[in-house]
């Protein structure tokens, strides 16, 4: 997340005031509210799609049978343990 101090938000604030007018600035946030809401909508939908993809894939990975069960790894006879 950004890192911002109420110093900084306030000095933001009033060049925005001084820079929109305070006319202008109530729609302009409104406007900016909109898409933040909206690029959150996305951000929440795609992390969801990507949540469900991986759960699906983990379902798909588990269902494989093996043809048989591998035989217990022992070291080659020529080699002393």
């Amino acid at each position: 997340m950004i890192d911002i101090a109420w110093s900084e938000c306030l000095f933001i604030a009033l060049i925005a005031l001084i820079l929109i007018g305070p006319k202008e600035l109530p729609t302009l946030l409104r406007y900016i509210g909109k898409w933040v809401g909206k690029v959150r909508i996305f951000a929440k939908e795609f992390t969801s799609q990507l949540d469900l993809e991986a759960h699906m894939e983990e379902k798909d990975v588990q269902k494989v049978p093996l043809d048989k069960e591998l035989p217990p790894s022992q070291p080659p006879k020529d080699q002393e343990i």
